[in-house]
């Protein structure tokens, strides 16, 4: 099979830790998960015999000598048998300060690798975007020009910097996660997983029946690492009430980075009505095929990209399956209903048109009623202590523009009712503010 780089069973094995970052959602957006770039054999790079150095007899004393900023990577570096039982073929990921993909940073990491002299050094860094994109604002969007060649030009720079030297690059946390929520007009929050529940107590969590009733849908893409209780806690979520949706990778690995024994996403098996055994990373695009009696239409063109899973279905409802004469064996997403809730699986990362129209599933109805918004035009809404809606109706542009009112407002600044359905205008560079409810 061409498209397929390695058979089903092979797993990635630079596949690393992926921050626990979860999106919840009054709606959704796009998925994302890690991926990792290869980088070319380059015997020489390191002198012969300089791989694997065994550990100094005396270990702290070697990390006290080293630059403070590095201690933790120099630490995990020169002490193998204390840090990873002893075995010295380990793969151990390096981060710039930050995670920041800046060329400086990278060409601290890069000199700091190639003075450890260890072919089993693996860079990482994150990437998101163009800014203004990511947190749609200043007229940010659409996936433009801008975006595009930042993207290029950062990707470009990751391969100069560490593939082209012979440094495996782990791309952490990669794209924009809500996209398809932002051009379609939902409403994102991007959470941290101890926001909602820290397994180690250092924190107040919110209790799943709070949390889905606050935030209906919760996408987890990619939590790779996860303690049992968060796991759990998802489940109870999604019992709950909520709608939660499991990106590839999540519940894979337990807290120490280990994969886990049973099934996944584990822990969640039950509730998801499905698991996958299987999982691939693929070289190019795989179509998808709508499922007979899926609620869920995919536009054409709607593809699996990156890696894929094969979910098996022990209950669920198949959403979309892979079209391809061997991965077409397996569902590509699946659905669920758990207690008062659902869970959704998505088992590789969905192109824009295959996100776009999970978006449109998950959440029909935009939370906000804004519609047909100027390209420089942003609307953001919440709910205020007291139970009312709060509308913040901003303007990126020089150029004035006008919105139409989705439904009777309270002008908050200029005071005064606004009926549904009247155009309102924006100055440049203004905002107006509006109760509703």
């Amino acid at each position: 099979m061409k498209d397929a780089a390695q058979h089903p069973r092979s797993l990635n094995r630079r596949l690393g830790r992926t921050a626990a970052l979860l999106v919840a959602l009054a709606t959704t957006g796009s998925l994302a998960s890690g991926t990792a770039m290869a980088a070319p054999t380059a015997p020489g790079w390191f002198p012969p015999g300089s791989w694997n150095a065994p550990a100094p007899h005396d270990p702290m004393a070697a990390v006290a000598a080293m630059q403070p900023s590095w201690n933790l990577g120099n630490t995990l570096d020169a002490v193998p048998d204390e840090t990873c039982g002893g075995n010295k073929d380990r793969l151990l990921v390096l981060p710039t300060q930050g995670c920041t993909p800046s060329q400086p940073l990278m060409d601290d990491l890069n000199g700091e690798i190639a003075s450890l002299h260890d072919h089993n050094l693996v860079a990482t860094v994150h990437y998101y975007g163009y800014y203004p994109f990511s947190a749609n604002i200043a007229g940010g969007t659409t996936f433009d020009a801008t975006d595009q060649k930042m993207q290029a030009d950062t990707f470009a720079l990751m391969h100069s910097e560490f593939v082209a030297k012979g440094i495996p690059v782990y791309l952490g946390e990669y794209g924009l996660l809500y996209r398809a929520a932002v051009e379609s007009g939902r409403q994102v929050r991007i959470l941290h997983v101890r926001q909602l529940h820290d397994p180690r107590g250092d924190r107040e969590g919110v209790a799943p029946e709070v949390a889905a009733r606050r935030r209906p849908v919760l996408v987890v893409p990619g939590l790779y690492l996860a303690e049992d209780s968060t796991l759990d806690w998802l489940e109870a979520y999604a019992r709950a009430g909520g709608h939660l949706v499991l990106g590839p990778r999540t519940g894979y690995a337990d807290q120490e980075a280990r994969a886990r024994h049973e099934l996944t996403p584990a822990r969640l098996t039950a509730a998801a009505g499905a698991h996958h055994e299987e999982l691939s990373n693929v070289s190019a695009p795989l179509p998808l095929r709508t499922a007979p009696g899926s609620p869920l239409t995919l536009p054409q063109g709607a593809t699996a990209t990156h890696w894929v899973e094969g979910l098996t279905s022990t209950g669920a409802t198949v959403l979309a399956a892979y079209d391809h004469p061997h991965f077409g064996r397996w569902a590509a997403a699946t659905t669920h209903a758990h207690g008062a809730g659902r869970v959704t699986c998505v088992g590789t990362v969905p192109s824009h048109g295959f996100a776009t129209a999970l978006a449109g599933w998950l959440a029909p109805t935009p939370v906000s009623g804004w519609r047909d918004l100027p390209a420089s035009v942003t609307a953001t809404t919440g709910t205020s202590p007291d139970g009312r809606r709060v509308h913040v109706v901003h303007n990126w542009n020089w150029e004035p523009a006008e919105v139409r009112v989705p439904v009777d407002l309270t002008d908050v600044l200029a005071g005064g009712a606004v009926a549904a359905g009247t155009q309102v205008q924006l100055g440049s560079w203004d905002v107006r503010v509006f109760t509703s409810g």
